[in-house]
């Protein structure tokens, strides 16, 4: 029984039919108190994109020219905003979660989804779309642009022109990671094992794109599956952001893993703090933040050690290089393939 905003929440996170996100919509739609029900009806369309109250009987639906100009309208506000906005598109296991966290903490930032409207920027993998690939969705944009805090958001993203001209039109500041592709798939094939044992999924296509059986492979086989799923995403992540900027389309701060991650972050704090500080205190936020010792423990650290993916050999290691052998004349790809 939905009473309260509590109730909502806690329905939308708890539950997960398509049917129960339509029946808490509709005792929303029931309840006496006008400001009650429009607090809900906010609360569940920012939580879950499953909750769709029906329209009240006798309601007049908006007609295309009203959409048309909210939608107009909305663009307008979040694109003359001058919050700070910031999006970490980066590949998997290189280090992005713990830069997201970090200028998150330093900069005061609260970290949204880009490609889902959500109250919590990782929900989506909660509701199954965890292999779903990361666009920007505009809904999702316009209504973190508006937000007055600012922003980070922090996705596994291809670049397009179409994303670097949206990038440009609402002020994103763009933040991409170098990781030796070797060394990130040693890592992926840690953490996708660790998941696996904790969650003990029949069936983990859905949550992580392997087949059943991926935990009983053997280590070569198991990078066979994984550059199956993710070579794609490699090679078009270092083509398509290298392609971006030198078209002109954006001008992103580039990180390298191996030089200003696992290497020692003193170096990356001042360049952060140049590119990103508004105020003092900022800055020294952002120094204690990227600072070493121990701020690097959260939930998708591995053990951060460069040169691990020297154990990929034979085939596997053939198939990287030959995919980015076909992209040789757009830029040197030593520091991501030795």
């Amino acid at each position: 029984m939905i009473r309260t905003q509590q109730d909502v929440i806690d329905s939308l996170t708890r539950i997960g039919t398509l049917a129960e996100f339509r029946q808490v919509a509709d005792e929303v739609q029931k309840l006496a108190d006008p400001r009650l029900k429009n607090l809900c009806t906010v609360n569940g369309t920012e939580l879950n994109p499953f909750f769709v109250p029906h329209a009240q009987p006798g309601a007049q639906p908006l007609n295309s020219m009203q959409w048309l100009y909210v939608v107009s309208q909305a663009r307008a506000a979040a694109a003359n905003g001058n919050t700070q906005r910031i999006l970490v598109a980066a590949p998997m296991k290189s280090g992005s979660t713990f830069i997201s966290k970090a200028l998150s903490n330093a900069l005061q930032l609260p970290r949204v989804s880009l490609i889902m409207l959500l109250a919590r920027a990782y929900d989506y993998a909660a509701l199954g779309a965890a292999t779903r690939a990361h666009e920007i969705d505009e809904l999702a944009l316009l209504s973190a642009c508006c937000r007055p805090s600012g922003f980070l958001a922090h996705h596994h993203m291809l670049a397009s022109p179409f994303v670097c001209r949206q990038a440009e039109l609402y002020g994103l500041d763009i933040v991409l990671i170098r990781r030796n592709i070797f060394d990130m798939l040693v890592s992926l094939d840690d953490f996708t094992l660790k998941y696996l044992a904790e969650e003990g999924l029949e069936e983990p296509f859905f949550s992580q794109g392997v087949p059943a059986k991926y935990a009983e492979m053997e280590f070569n086989d198991r990078i066979s599956r994984l550059l199956d799923r993710n070579l794609h995403f490699y090679l078009g992540y270092y083509v398509s952001w290298t392609l971006a900027e030198r078209q002109g389309l954006i001008k992103p701060f580039w990180i390298s893993y191996e030089a200003e991650i696992a290497g020692g972050t003193q170096a990356l704090a001042g360049r952060v703090t140049q590119a990103f500080a508004r105020t003092s205190d900022e800055a020294g936020r952002i120094a204690a933040s990227l600072s070493e010792g121990g701020n690097m423990e959260h939930v998708h650290y591995n053990k951060g050690i460069a040169g691990r993916g020297n154990s990929i050999t034979g085939r596997n290691r053939m198939r990287v290089h030959e995919a980015f052998g076909d992209f040789a004349g757009i830029a040197n790809w030593s520091e991501l393939l030795d």
